[in-house]
């Protein structure tokens, strides 16, 4: 993936995830990925990182709990900012949380592994965009207005589902909660009758 950029690509689990692992993630090109065993290699040495369907992040041969779980007809999303060096994933286009930072001086790909023969994943979407003062304004866009973004630049078809991502990263970085306004009627205590 080239640096200076944003990256998010979906999977789509299309059939049942069982065995001894299923992963995504990003790793160099000297992850070995043609060793014979029944086990991930995202994440197994230093050169990947992996989001497993058993809910844990993998690097390093370091296991780290991630809560989420993931199985069939999951969309399991993965972000890398080149330029800050975080990867996060999604689940279902929800972030699930902050995995890895400090890979910006790295040259990584994606991946997606199997210990098992007959899983089937499916790529849905891929997405690359600089990083530039206009992408990181687009999580301050209002709903209505990310309507407009692949009107308004045609070569980007799913720019909106990747501002929605971006927004997504930015309420939750900035604890951002939606508040829906009552009618509440307020009296003045201060007057007497």
């Amino acid at each position: 993936m080239s640096s200076g950029r944003h990256h998010y690509w979906e999977i789509k689990m299309i059939t049942p995830v069982y065995g001894t692992d299923v992963m995504v993630g990003f790793g160099t090109k000297n992850v070995n990925l043609s060793e014979g065993t029944f086990c991930s290699p995202l994440g197994s040495n230093n050169e990947s990182w992996g989001y497993s369907y058993r809910g844990y992040i993998q690097h390093n041969g370091q296991y780290e709990s991630y809560l989420e779980h993931f199985k069939q007809g999951c969309l399991v999303g993965v972000y890398l900012d080149t330029w800050r060096g975080k990867l996060q994933f999604f689940m279902n286009r929800a972030p699930v949380g902050s995995a890895y930072t400090v890979l910006n001086e790295l040259e990584l790909y994606p991946m997606a592994c199997s210990s098992s023969a007959k899983i089937i994943m499916k790529i849905t979407y891929s997405s690359s965009l600089p990083v530039s003062l206009q992408t990181d304004c687009i999580p301050m866009l209002t709903p209505f207005q990310r309507i407009y973004l692949p009107l308004c630049f045609s070569g980007q078809h799913f720019l909106d589902v990747f501002a929605d991502i971006l927004k997504k990263l930015y309420d939750k970085a900035h604890n951002v909660h939606i508040y829906v306004e009552s009618e509440i009627e307020l009296s003045d205590e201060s007057s007497s009758d």
